[in-house]
């Protein structure tokens, strides 16, 4: 009986802090990343699927959800077990990167290059799809929701800048 609680006790837990289409982090789990103080070694990214909703507008929603599962799948695919993916609504995700900084924006640009390349090659009969990408690094004296800010300003930039593709929020035009 005692398994049994404790069982249910687990998946209850897991449901609340994951997404349950994806598997990912939830909404939830992200505002709390929102609500702590300290950003320093974190790169936060923001992530879109282009035109998501023709996707579900030519394909019906059971294929977008089958585009969004495998949008999961090719994240976690791509980013360390130490690194945060979260789904934080409709075709949103975000990806809290620990233990990286500025010097390592090569890296995080080629995974970019590298989620958008697998994304673009056909799989399971899907439709095929891109992210738009917002990357700001932490600093001592940056606040998590000012980094989500960052983050979210440069997935705008790519998004009115033609789309599938990545900008780092230091990087942009001022």
């Amino acid at each position: 009986m005692f398994d049994a609680s404790l069982a249910r006790e687990e998946a209850l837990l897991h449901e609340a802090a994951h997404d349950p289409l994806t598997g990912l982090y939830n909404r939830s789990i992200f505002e709390q990343y929102r609500a702590s103080d300290s950003t320093e070694n974190y790169a936060f990214l923001e992530l879109d699927i282009d035109f998501f909703k023709k996707i579900n507008d030519t394909y019906g929603h059971d294929i977008g959800d089958q585009v969004l599962k495998r949008v999961a799948k090719v994240l976690l695919s791509n980013f360390r077990s130490e690194d945060d993916v979260c789904r934080i609504g409709g075709e949103e995700f975000s990806v809290i990167m620990h233990h990286i900084g500025p010097g390592l924006r090569e890296l995080i640009a080629r995974k970019a290059q590298t989620i958008n390349r697998q994304l673009l090659t056909p799989e399971d009969d899907l439709p095929t799809c891109s992210l738009s990408i917002g990357i700001a690094f932490g600093a001592p004296d940056l606040s998590m929701d000012q980094l989500y800010k960052n983050a979210d300003t440069a997935l705008y930039y790519v998004k009115h800048h033609g789309r599938n593709g990545w900008a780092f929020f230091d990087e942009l035009e001022k």
